[in-house]
């Protein structure tokens, strides 16, 4: 990482107008996590007035990609939000002049042409402006003709250390020699490579959110007289037994047990959606029916904005990854969430978010989970007794929250409330 933050800063490449660095390596090998790590550093971020991170993935998108560092950039106006022409002279205009650090991760496109359109917008940056690169393309390499990292597998010993962190956790290897033997030979077979010693990751979330979500959804069924919840928990169990989560512990949720999903899996589960489970900041079109979004720091109004034409989603989840927790634009909380009819699944969790408009969830009749937890509000509205479908309700953490609406009692398909850790923990329905 150091060598990296050094080319970053290095006065040589500062001399250049515009200097581009690839990272390239298989899938797992920790591309993205050295860059995220180089991107983060205080130095790096200090160093450079314009910052942005584009996740630019297989489908090269040129609108998108714009869009997005506009929006990085603080520049984005709705006006342009259907023109790539006005998108990319609104980018020139931010760039000009300006020392940018940009990371373009998961690059896959080979054309040449499109290239060189994206780096005439670049050139117009200011003296010492970089641009990071991550790719498993070795052609995306060759085509770009730039400086590259190459990043190697780890080595026994070093394989070894992962795997002994991870695999054996709390525990001494050195008190089970019959499991240490086995485990050195299972780091020899993973031939350095630390995606088969270690899930690389980057959301975490709890099995019963997961679970709650896939009932809301309709995807667990029971037979007969079987729990609901419990074919759930089958279902969950039987993936991870599969290595498609791996369990993790979450200091800054109390230690609670949490689950991860490689990016890879990640990848895999997209294409079995057919596209109908996204990230909003890939999304292409209006047909999806499940999204998660990363928060902002704005409000999410611009972002959210295009949710408008979802007329068939159901479902809507932030993702929040820092330990700021941002505010919701009203205008959200008023003009779009009310519009989505068809919402099963709605989390406005970890939102600084004060009070819920009355008329809120007057026409979500439809909405079977609702994860409120983590917000600053004081009250529910009383909106929120007219959804009868409501089956999973969250409130943990809601510090402020003073009092459940009595006609809650009205909700009978209410059978998960969870208010964990806070004053709302002595309330109950009258």
């Amino acid at each position: 990482m150091e060598q990296l933050i050094d080319r970053l800063k290095s006065k040589e490449a500062s001399e250049k107008n515009l200097t581009v660095l690839l990272i390239v390596g298989m899938g797992g090998m920790g591309k993205t996590t050295l860059a995220q790590a180089a991107y983060n550093d205080e130095k790096v971020q200090s160093h450079f007035k314009l910052k942005a991170w584009i996740c630019v993935s297989e489908t090269y998108d040129a609108f998108r990609i714009s869009k997005g560092l506009l929006q990085a950039f603080k520049s984005f106006d709705l006006k342009d939000d259907k023109n790539l022409d006005q998108l990319q002279v609104k980018l020139k205009e931010s760039l000009k002049g300006e020392r940018f650090l940009i990371v373009l991760d998961d690059m896959w496109n080979e054309n040449y042409n499109q290239w060189k359109d994206l780096w005439n917008i670049f050139v117009q940056g200011g003296i010492g402006s970089k641009i990071i690169v991550t790719t498993r393309n070795e052609r995306v390499a060759l085509m770009m003709r730039a400086e590259q990292i190459s990043m190697d597998t780890l080595s026994i010993d070093d394989s070894w250390s992962l795997l002994e962190r991870h695999a054996f956790e709390n525990m001494d290897p050195r008190e089970h020699p019959e499991l240490e033997e086995v485990a050195k030979k299972i780091a020899a077979k993973c031939k350095g490579l630390p995606l088969a010693l270690k899930t690389l990751a980057n959301y975490p979330f709890r099995k019963e959110q997961v679970i709650h979500l896939w009932i809301a959804n309709g995807l667990v069924v029971p037979q007969g007289e079987e729990r609901i919840q419990d074919l759930g928990d089958q279902f969950f169990n039987q993936l991870r037994s599969r290595s498609l989560f791996d369990r993790v512990r979450n200091p800054s949720h109390g230690n609670t047990e949490e689950f991860l999903m490689h990016d890879l899996v990640n990848d895999l589960a997209q294409i079995s959606s057919s596209k109908l489970c996204v990230r909003l900041e890939e999304c292409q079109g209006s047909h999806s029916r499940h999204l998660s979004y990363s928060m902002g720091i704005g409000g999410d109004f611009e972002k959210l904005t295009p949710l408008n034409k979802f007329e068939q989603l159901r479902t809507l989840l932030p993702i929040f990854k820092d330990f700021y927790r941002p505010n919701l634009s009203k205008r959200v909380l008023h003009n779009i969430i009310p519009r989505l009819t068809s919402l099963r699944a709605l989390s406005l969790s970890h939102y600084r978010i004060k009070e819920l408009p009355d008329a809120l969830f007057i026409k979500l009749k439809l909405l079977r989970f609702l994860d409120l937890s983590w917000t600053k509000i004081t009250k529910l509205p009383d909106s929120i007794c007219a959804l009868y479908n409501l089956e999973t309700l969250l409130l943990s953490y809601c510090d402020d929250l003073e009092e459940l609406p009595p006609q809650m009692e009205n909700l009978t398909n209410l059978r998960h409330l969870e208010k964990k850790n806070n004053h709302v923990e002595k309330l109950s329905l009258k």
